[in-house]
């Protein structure tokens, strides 16, 4: 649905799963109302409970953490894992020092934002970087030109594991917009990554070129075939 490249036809099958997707919440919400556990589903239901978050507004919730999440994390992941596979000295250093991970993910969330693109209303006419914005327009952020900025970084383009900064870049984005998942998504790829380190000795491209997913909006590979020598 976000691709921005599909057929009328092909994106009105996708809001049909959507709505399969929300109705499957809605009952799993319902389970929990009966039967809150300690979940985000048990929060959720004790928070309508109280009359703080209607039903409705519980199911749209769960459906952004659940589709947001699952995109943007299989994002980092295959980016974090196809800069490792093209860069045998980068991946030996984080082999040899597993501190070095949690760097290395900022600079994958960096150079490969999983979404490249969000849109912003402009309520006013406003300047930018000494260019007018006009009231009322649209403003499309692209965030790989923002993170290689080389105003802002050096050697913008490259892996570089010391930086003075390592989270100034804007992926998550900022203040208000700031991602709300960013801790867990960050957790999940430190997990996932030093669990491929560590049950294999090296792992590099294999077969095919990989491919991206066709699409404006998301930076996540169709396919990325990897050959590893397990331990």
């Amino acid at each position: 649905m976000l691709a921005a490249t599909m057929s009328r036809a092909e994106l009105d099958a996708m809001l049909f799963r959507t709505d399969e997707v929300s109705a499957w919440l809605g009952g799993q919400l319902q389970a929990a109302l009966e039967r809150p556990g300690d979940d985000i589903l048990g929060v959720s239901a004790r928070t309508i409970a109280k009359g703080e978050m209607t039903f409705q507004q519980g199911v749209v919730l769960l459906h952004t953490l659940l589709s947001a999440g699952g995109e943007s994390t299989t994002s980092l992941l295959g980016n974090a894992v196809r800069i490792l596979a093209e860069q045998p000295t980068l991946q030996r250093r984080l082999r040899d020092d597993r501190t070095l991970v949690v760097a290395f993910i900022e600079e994958a969330l960096r150079l490969e934002s999983p979404f490249r693109n969000h849109m912003r209303f402009v309520p006013s006419t406003t300047t930018l970087a000494g260019a007018e914005v006009p009231g009322g327009s649209t403003m499309l952020l692209l965030w790989g030109a923002a993170n290689r900025d080389p105003a802002e970084y050096d050697h913008p383009d490259d892996v570089v594991l010391d930086r003075a900064s390592p989270r100034h870049h804007v992926t998550f984005g900022r203040g208000i917009h700031h991602c709300v998942g960013a801790p867990l998504a960050r957790l999940e790829a430190r997990v996932v990554l030093t669990a491929l380190l560590d049950q294999t000795d090296h792992f590099e491209l294999a077969g095919e070129p990989p491919t991206r997913v066709p699409s404006l909006m998301v930076r996540r590979h169709a396919t990325l075939p990897i050959r590893c020598d397990a331990r």
